[in-house]
């Protein structure tokens, strides 16, 4: 036969009270950086060093052409600030999930590398995304070995939301956390985590109407050219 042991129940409760609290207190508020051009918010992450950080704001662009400037991991290095070096690192996984390797050098600090493991959660080419892109990824250090003189990032996270708004533009969400390494001036990754965001979306934008003005070529001449194949064929039919 089982008894109840009422102070055990309460010991527990107490416990699970406690446990609730402390993952409340972990969860800091946001504080906001900057308004203008796009909101920048962050605050620390809450296990290990470095900061969360939350982009959001709209740009001109269609989500099609915002996709594929976020998955041509081939094109990083012409448009991403301060990235030398960017590849995929084959297979992929089963589910779909990637593996890309990433390097930045950015003035004064030392090289840093990260490997992500990046899965697409949404592909706005399917009819039940709504038009809509999402992807998040995680740090993989050890996938492949470290490279002397070269700092490797093992706290690496974030995502992209990418929404369509009227008039051919965007509403992106970018959120990512990095713990950067090394001996850096608290002044220096401040800066960077609001200068970072900024100069993302604005080259994202750019590489983007790029993408459509190619998009929109490659449309007309398919369409000149099967114009053109209708024509010839009702010619040839009524010879």
């Amino acid at each position: 036969m089982t008894t109840h042991c009422p102070h055990r129940t309460r010991l527990t409760g107490l416990a699970v009270v406690l446990a609730a609290s402390a993952s409340v207190a972990q969860e800091q508020e946001w504080e906001t950086l900057q308004t203008e051009p796009i909101v920048v918010k962050a605050r620390n992450r809450a296990a290990g060093g470095g900061k969360e950080i939350w982009a959001e704001g709209n740009i001109k662009g269609e989500v099609i052409d915002i996709q594929e400037v976020l998955t041509d991991t081939t094109r990083f290095t012409r448009y991403m600030p301060y990235m030398t070096e960017a590849r995929e690192l084959p297979p992929r996984d089963a589910d779909g999930a990637l593996y890309i390797y990433l390097r930045l050098d950015m003035p004064v600090l030392s090289p840093r590398d990260f490997i992500h493991k990046v899965y697409i959660d949404r592909d706005c080419r399917q009819p039940w995304t709504k038009g809509s892109y999402a992807s998040h990824w995680h740090a993989m250090p050890y996938k492949i070995p470290q490279k002397d003189g070269v700092v490797r990032l093992t706290i690496s996270e974030g995502s992209w939301l990418v929404t369509p708004l009227p008039n051919g533009k965007s509403h992106l969400i970018y959120k990512f956390s990095a713990d950067p390494g090394g001996n850096i001036p608290s002044i220096f990754t401040n800066m960077n985590n609001v200068k970072g965001p900024v100069e993302t979306f604005a080259a994202v934008e750019r590489e983007a109407a790029m993408r459509a003005t190619t998009r929109l070529r490659a449309a007309a001449a398919a369409a000149a050219a099967s114009a053109a194949a209708a024509l010839t064929g009702g010619a040839d039919a009524g010879r």
